[in-house]
């Protein structure tokens, strides 16, 4: 997964056979990603891609942006549905992402 600045895209690149290969991703960064996170599922995974507001021109548009987006990918990497709002928009900018098993039952939270 490689992130992306404003207006840039989200890429992913699969592993084929010791060849990287750019998935079909359409996504555009509406502000500049933060950080990516993979949540995998036995569907598939779901990336949550942070999302600054600094370059945003106005307040308005700062607070339209999502903070946080989440793009589901099938078991092949492929888009699996569309894009949707994990954290909506704020007055501040999104910083890192993590995962941790947060209720200590072994899966990451």
């Amino acid at each position: 997964m490689i992130g992306a600045g404003r207006t840039g895209k989200l890429a992913v690149y699969l592993n084929d056979k010791g060849r990287l290969t750019p998935a079909p991703l359409d996504v555009t960064a509406q502000g500049d990603l933060t950080t990516i996170v993979a949540i995998p599922s036995p569907h598939g995974t779901t990336l949550l891609a942070g999302q600054s507001s600094y370059e945003a021109p106005d307040l308005a548009s700062g607070l339209a942006l999502p903070r946080v987006i989440a793009v589901p990918l099938d078991r092949r990497g492929r888009p699996a549905g569309p894009v949707t709002v994990a954290v909506p928009g704020d007055t501040g900018s999104v910083g890192p992402l993590t995962m941790a098993d947060y209720d200590g039952d072994g899966d990451l939270d």
